[in-house]
């Protein structure tokens, strides 16, 4: 009842998807936004959390169990995004231990009782519990959970855990397609709108949640962070000769001279820069 006393007469502000890096060597993660709130389970320095609402002291992190617990605002840091995992963490290795230590929460929840808590609580507590104990072992945030457990040994994607990123000088052709100047590659977006004929452009590709995002981001409005971006459907070549006078029928019935023959590729990450950190 202290608990929920304290919830009703602290407000919680809500605000839009953060993530929070732990500051201190060891943080406790509470059930509620109290020091005397039961204790989830520790948190380590450097680790980062997705956080949607905080209070004046606390702020709210989701953990791996899908459930909002609490810590002390004052040893947490806000940063703009949470990285990627390491290529030395064995992904593989690393997603069976979890799935095994969920198991093992599962059966222990049924005999362990917390007072005031549900069956349901328990169970979360204790997977919460084992499973970030086995992140703070392998030196991996939990905020990667969602990654790990999508994560197939025999997939071919290999961009699992890692960001790559590329500036580039591109020229718009079309409202959804970009020359990159210098290179014999074209770029499909998602419909963007910039126009000109040398635009500076930084090409990111980066693995979430079990899928490959690529984007082409443009500075922001106030001119010094690649923040503006639109999502890349396809990376081609260019393989129209010069003075083509090759003609494509189009959907209407027309016949139209080809500017553009456009080959599928794959980017070459040689030419990236690559982001390691967790």
């Amino acid at each position: 009842m202290k608990n929920l006393f304290y919830l009703l007469i602290t407000p919680v502000f809500l605000f839009a998807q953060n993530f929070i890096q732990i500051e201190k060597d060891l943080v406790n993660i509470r059930f509620d936004a109290d020091s005397n709130s039961e204790k989830v389970a520790q948190a380590e320095f450097g680790q980062i959390f997705l956080s949607n609402a905080s209070t004046k002291k606390w702020v709210q992190v989701e953990l791996p169990s899908g459930e909002k617990r609490w810590i002390y605002k004052k040893l947490t840091s806000q940063v703009k995004d949470y990285g990627a995992i390491l290529d030395t963490v064995d992904v593989a290795s690393l997603k069976k231990e979890l799935i095994e230590a969920r198991k093992q929460a599962q059966i222990d929840s049924r005999s362990k009782k917390i007072k005031f808590m549900s069956k349901n609580d328990v169970e979360n507590i204790l997977i919460d519990k084992y499973l970030l104990s086995i992140f703070r072992s392998r030196n991996v945030s939990p905020i990667h959970f969602p990654d790990v457990m999508s994560y197939k040994e025999n997939a071919k994607n290999v961009m699992f855990g890692q960001a790559y990123e590329r500036p580039v000088k591109v020229s718009f052709i079309d409202y959804d397609i970009f020359e990159v100047l210098g290179e014999n590659l074209i770029i499909e977006t998602k419909r963007c709108f910039k126009i000109g004929q040398r635009i500076n452009a930084v090409i990111k590709i980066f693995y979430h949640k079990g899928i490959v995002k690529q984007e082409l981001c443009f500075v922001d409005g106030y001119g010094k962070n690649f923040e503006n971006c639109v999502l890349i459907k396809d990376f081609y070549k260019n393989k129209t000769e010069d003075k083509s006078n090759q003609l494509v029928l189009t959907t209407d019935g027309k016949m139209k001279k080809i500017n553009l023959i456009l080959q599928p590729t794959e980017p070459d990450f040689n030419n990236y820069k690559k982001i390691t950190s967790y």
